[in-house]
């Protein structure tokens, strides 16, 4: 699984070095934070032990979209239901614009919608 810490500019070498210190090989450096891949328990020893880091963020899924039609199909196409449920309150966050998608708050409420209506 894909994972990625992230860290204030300027730390990303300490991450570096504190996650190849936990056993966790396959590790770069990349502008504001450090990848790996890695098992899910690794990725919850790095949220345990890294000190230097903020968050330990785990890739579910990846898909190309430049359209807001296809930012749904993707965002739809992920079975949210594995990783909550119809109980729980979520949030969306976008960064960046791509193709159509040229306001991150509209393409954040594409992507909740079709969580939304995948739950219905």
């Amino acid at each position: 699984m894909q994972c990625f810490v992230t860290t204030p500019a300027g730390h990303e070498e300490l991450v570096h070095e504190e996650l190849t210190a936990l056993g966790i090989e396959d590790v770069s450096r990349t502008r504001g934070g450090v990848k790996f891949d890695g098992t899910l328990a690794q990725a919850y020893e790095a949220c345990l032990w890294i000190r230097t880091g903020s968050r330990v963020l785990v890739r579910i899924a990846s898909f190309s979209a430049d359209t807001p039609d296809k930012l749904y199909a993707g965002a739809g196409g992920v079975v949210w239901s594995e990783h909550f449920g119809v109980e729980d309150s979520f949030a969306v966050s976008v960064t960046g614009t791509y193709g159509e998608l040229k306001d991150e708050r509209f393409s954040g409420l594409k992507i909740k919608d079709a969580i939304v209506d995948q739950f219905r």
